[in-house]
């Protein structure tokens, strides 16, 4: 029987059940969809109140640490502030304060002068503010006098933190800085009621909206209902984001007798009608998957035999990491190493000393988004010697990774040495020869003269005889 004589069949025998439980269907999603969206309406609202009242919360709980902070500078800038007195006053108040990680004092060179807590932070003193986000902060704050957050990042001791910078002015002259750096984590562990409302999910999120601390780890389904709060006083981007599951308006038993009933009627209807269909289109998936995963397997084998046979080095590079990821055979046969040799150094151990400053300046390039072309440089053979090698590479990806083709240009840069060396001894020898031909000059010129004078002299004298003859 052929595939439409059976759809024929089906539909003649099954149309007035279809049409049924078309109608069911309709009617009983019309139903759920109006109250479910009743159920998110009101769940968004939920979770935009708690991101409201708890967006305040840590606000007001930073300015009161502000406050404090201002306090210190206050008495920094009166010259009442000593580090003992510090160290008192700061431990006291990070007792009652487990949001923070630390607070540092640093002077007017920006110069860290003191931290608590001073044990494990002890090895931080006498160190100067370098850190990129900390360094670029603490200018700021100095600049506008007046308190600056940070954006987010990850502290030294690897946990997401931001810091506030407060500085401290004697009128108009400068006498130091306090930084406060919070841990994420904390801060919403602290001023966030988590326990009670254990099925949600309190996050924080920085200027790019990524997930830097979470109160919960749980994995949520993909029925998510979330809702955001801009920390504006803050001015650095942070979010506070509220999420929790969106929760059925029906009771666990009529669902499941819905669902029981409508997938028993539909699906008796449903196999009767589309067996053939099914078989036929899972035999055509099958053939369709099968083609493409040998297609696959044909497309990685040639791209590995075209990595392989490049008479030319094709490799990928961790920018970050300084280290080669992988390399083709070419390797091996320009620069003498092993795969395994090639990626187990610092690529800067290759350069030539004399071209490694601008081999970083390259690389740092590409971390910017910058492509590489036609850059040179020696690269150290297994034999001693060196190379030289013109590189042309990607940018690097969000990973650090590049990928680059390198040409050995060697024999080319050898014989352009030669010719710029044959090319200064023939400038020096037209050098030469010219001066020579100056000098000859010179000669030809006083026998010249000299020539002259005696033809002179001897007229002179014949003029002489005449007159004498003609006495």
């Amino acid at each position: 029987m052929k595939k439409t004589e059976l759809n024929s069949i089906c539909r003649s025998n099954f149309r007035s059940p279809i049409l049924f439980i078309l109608a069911f269907t309709f009617a009983l999603s019309g139903l759920l969809i109006i109250l479910h969206n009743n159920s998110i309406n009101k769940q968004t609202y939920a979770n935009e109140l708690l991101a409201d009242r708890y967006s305040k919360n840590i606000e007001s709980n930073l300015k009161g640490n502000i406050d404090f902070l201002n306090l210190l500078a206050i008495e920094l800038s009166e010259n009442n502030l000593s580090e003992s007195v510090f160290q008192e006053k700061v431990n006291n108040y990070l007792k009652n304060h487990p949001e923070f990680i630390n607070i540092t004092w640093v002077d007017s060179n920006f110069t860290i002068k003191s931290v608590c807590p001073l044990e494990e932070n002890s090895h931080i003193i006498g160190l100067n503010i370098e850190l990129p986000i900390p360094k670029e902060t603490s200018r700021l704050a100095q600049k506008e006098k007046k308190a600056i957050y940070t954006q987010a990042f990850d502290a030294i001791q690897g946990e997401s933190s931001f810091e506030v910078w407060i500085p401290a002015f004697n009128e108009n002259k400068f006498r130091g800085l306090f930084a406060a750096v919070y841990s994420s984590k904390n801060v919403i562990n602290t001023w966030i009621d988590i326990e009670k409302y254990s099925n949600t999910c309190f996050s924080l999120l920085n200027n790019e909206d990524v997930i830097i601390a979470e109160s919960s780890k749980k994995k949520f389904d993909t029925n998510v209902i979330y809702a955001q709060k801009s920390l504006s006083s803050l001015n650095n981007g942070m979010k506070l984001q509220v999420k929790s599951e969106i929760t059925s308006p029906f009771s666990p038993p009529i669902i499941i007798t819905i669902i029981f009933l409508f997938i028993l009627i539909f699906g008796i209807a449903y196999t009767l009608l589309r067996l053939k269909n099914t078989q036929f289109s899972l035999k055509k998936n099958e053939l369709i998957l099968l083609k493409q995963n040998k297609d696959l397997i044909n497309t990685k084998k040639n791209l590995r035999n075209t990595f392989d046979i490049s008479p030319s080095i094709i490799c990928k590079a961790n920018i970050n990491t300084g280290y080669f990821v992988e390399a083709n055979k070419a390797v091996n046969k320009i620069l003498g190493y092993s795969n395994k040799e090639f990626t187990s150094k610092p690529f800067i151990d290759f350069v030539h000393p004399d071209d490694r400053q601008k081999t970083i300046d390259e690389a740092l390039d590409q971390m910017k988004g910058k492509k590489t072309s036609s850059f040179e440089n020696r690269y150290l053979c297994k034999n001693g010697l060196y190379k030289w090698i013109a590189w042309h590479g990607t940018k690097a990806d969000e990973n650090g990774i590049s990928t680059a083709v390198g040409s050995d240009i060697h024999v080319r840069k050898l014989a352009e040495q030669e010719l710029t060396k044959h090319r200064e001894n023939l400038e020096e020898l037209v050098k030469e020869r010219t001066k020579e031909l100056e000098t000859k000059n010179k000669e030809l010129e006083r026998f010249n003269n000299l020539f002259v004078d005696r033809e002179f002299k001897i007229n002179d004298l014949k003029n002489e005889i005449n007159k004498l003859k003609n006495r």
